[in-house]
């Protein structure tokens, strides 16, 4: 790996052992040499890289993996490798996905913002970054001296009126307050005086008490402004914020995320104690929310006030948002859309394919073969004599674990080209992704048009409630399969975060995505990426039921802030959908019959 680290390697050799405890062999030229220097920097001395050092490792030779990819790799390297933690990589395991990230970005020529920020973007100012623009500040003061002589509804009005006026006084509003509101107070305590400092311009759409009236407004106010800075932090569940930013991912708008998990302690959100199930759905909707924004190339942080900061960088210094760096606080992300645990999956099928004496390590024949398939390329005499005189053994007498097989096809394919090494990685992996996704979604041949020569290929995915639900069963799958419509089922008794992946490649390759939001599951995850994909522009059909007072959720009642909360997030829901004339209805059976026709119109269409 070219210029990988710029540091004297020479004082390193001499405490550096090309071994690893197992007597494994981990150099096997320049490139592991290297990568193996920097993996002993990250793993202080230790076997293993562990969790919060991977991507620290992977940024520091400018590879930028998303979180939910080093997940996909802890995955696939603990269940190819019986690692005894889940949480770390090997070395050979490191330097496996290194090489592969850096060989996807050669392929699609990604570059980095240096030091010197070479690739900022700079663009002339609009009126709306001058320095003698004023701060927006929506003035609710005296209205809300009044609340208690207003009936609602005209005080709704009011505020209404009062924002549409401060947005036609102020039209050129660069950042948008959007996030966690009551009872937060970071936009007064943190964001207002920052962007003060910097003159810049802003929306506060924080009220005391939220009706549906408002989102108009706050449409407005997002569309004037530059920026959309949506923070979603541990004190509210953020059900609306994650779909508005979601959206905004979706559609290519200008977003900046400060998202926080809610904690593994007991947690109450406006004086009620949320239930273990309830905490593990808004956990899971935020990790879909941070998978859908990196899945843009857009850093997601974790502090407000570096999130602030780089606001005010993007707005007066025109940084683009990718462009943001570690320097700045941020977290780059590239390439997340790219699956990094097939190739590693497909290496270790090679390996053990030909592991024909069953001992657990190659000889140096079974290497060759296992190394041409996977790579496509033949090992020359002149390779073979380096890896004897590597072992300072006769050929014979190798024999190779996975963890050496792993760093051998680390230092070969470093120069290889690019086409032919994709190429031959994309036959092998096809086949293996195929059979998995194949059996994972439930895609057998009754499901199937005759005509489909591809797993990939469904006409519906079938998203939205699980759990308890029996919608897909009961009523989906048996009127889809009485019109020969193929689908995409992804109801598990048991989901975890390395379905994602999988997931969203089933979306990428479904025709048309039907979603039910019932009032029998809170659908956060769901809600989530159904913005996402209205923002991408994906065909999209949709049934959305509200909660109502009585609903059970794990045996206890929807009622007060939580009723409200969810509603709100599917009010929203709906009004993204209406605006990019998605259909919404609330009989999941109509929805279904709409899919279908929208499907056989498209099938007719085509064939025409």
């Amino acid at each position: 790996m070219d210029n990988l680290l710029h540091q004297d390697t020479e004082e390193v050799e001499t405490v550096l052992t090309n071994r690893n405890e197992h007597g494994d062999l981990l150099v096997f030229g320049s490139v592991t040499r290297d990568l193996l220097i920097l993996f002993d920097d990250f793993s202080h001395g230790s076997q293993q890289i562990y969790r919060d050092d991977i991507k620290k490792a992977f940024n520091s030779i400018q590879l930028y993996p998303s979180t939910a990819q080093v997940e996909e790799m802890l995955l696939s390297a603990h269940e190819c490798c019986q690692n005894t933690d889940l949480n770390s990589l090997t070395f050979g395991q490191f330097a496996f996905f290194a090489s592969l990230l850096k060989k996807e970005y050669q392929e699609r020529n990604i570059t980095f913002a240096n030091k010197e920020g070479s690739l900022i973007v700079n663009r002339k100012h609009s009126p709306r970054t001058s320095k003698t623009a004023l701060p927006v500040i929506v003035n609710r003061s005296i209205l809300e001296s009044r609340i208690q002589i207003l009936p609602s509804a005209l005080f709704a009005l009011v505020i209404i009126f009062n924002d549409v006026i401060s947005l036609l006084d102020h039209p050129n509003v660069q950042v948008f307050l959007g996030g966690a509101c009551n009872p937060t107070t970071w936009r007064k305590e943190i964001a207002i005086p920052i962007l003060k400092d910097h003159c810049i311009t802003y929306f506060n759409p924080q009220v005391e008490e939220w009706f549906p009236a408002l989102i108009e407004v706050e449409e407005q106010a997002k569309q004037t402004a530059e920026l959309l800075l949506f923070v979603i932090e541990e004190s509210t569940r953020g059900l609306s914020s994650m779909v508005e930013a979601a959206y905004v991912a979706g559609s290519g708008g200008p977003l900046i995320l400060v998202l926080r998990e809610l904690p593994e302690t007991e947690t109450a959100i406006a004086g009620e104690t949320l239930s273990a199930s309830e905490k593990e759905d808004l956990n899971r909707g935020r990790k879909f929310l941070r998978d859908t924004v990196e899945r843009v190339d857009i850093p997601v942080f974790t502090d407000i006030e570096t999130a602030i900061h780089c606001c005010a960088k993007v707005i007066k210094v025109g940084t683009k948002i990718t462009n943001l760096t570690t320097d700045d606080g941020a977290q780059p992300v590239r390439l997340a859309d790219i699956s990094v645990d097939d190739s590693f999956i497909a290496a270790k099928e090679k390996y053990d394919d030909y592991n024909s004496g069953g001992s657990g390590k190659l000889t140096l024949n079974e290497v060759a073969l296992a190394y041409k398939a996977f790579s496509g390329k033949a090992l020359s005499q002149d390779n073979v004599e380096m890896l004897s005189g590597l072992y300072e053994s006769d050929p014979s007498k190798i024999r190779m674990s996975f963890e050496e097989f792993c760093c051998l096809l680390t230092e070969m394919l470093s120069d290889q080209p690019q086409l032919n090494y994709l190429n031959s990685l994309f036959n092998i992996v096809s086949g293996t992704t195929t059979n998995f996704i194949n059996w994972l979604f439930n895609g057998g041949p009754d499901i199937l048009h005759e005509k489909d020569e591809s797993v990939f290929e469904r006409d519906i995915f079938l998203g939205g409630s699980c759990g308890r639900s029996t919608w897909r069963e009961d009523v989906a799958i048996p009127l889809l399969k009485k019109q020969a419509i193929s689908y995409f089922n992804p109801q598990l008794p048991d989901w975890s975060m390395k379905f994602l992946g999988i997931e969203a490649e089933a979306k990428k390759h479904s025709r048309l995505l039907l979603y039910f939001i019932g009032n029998e599951s809170r659908c956060v995850a769901s809600m989530v990426e159904i913005a996402y994909y209205i923002g991408l522009g994906r065909n999209v059909v949709l049934c959305i039921q509200n909660f109502t007072d009585g609903n059970l959720l794990d045996g206890v009642t929807v009622t007060g802030r939580s009723l409200l909360d969810y509603n709100r997030a599917r009010s929203y829901l709906s009004d993204i959908a209406n605006r990019a004339s998605i259909p919404v209805f609330d009989d999941i059976t109509e929805a279904i019959m709409s899919a279908i026709q929208e499907i056989k119109l498209s099938s007719r269409e085509s064939e025409t």
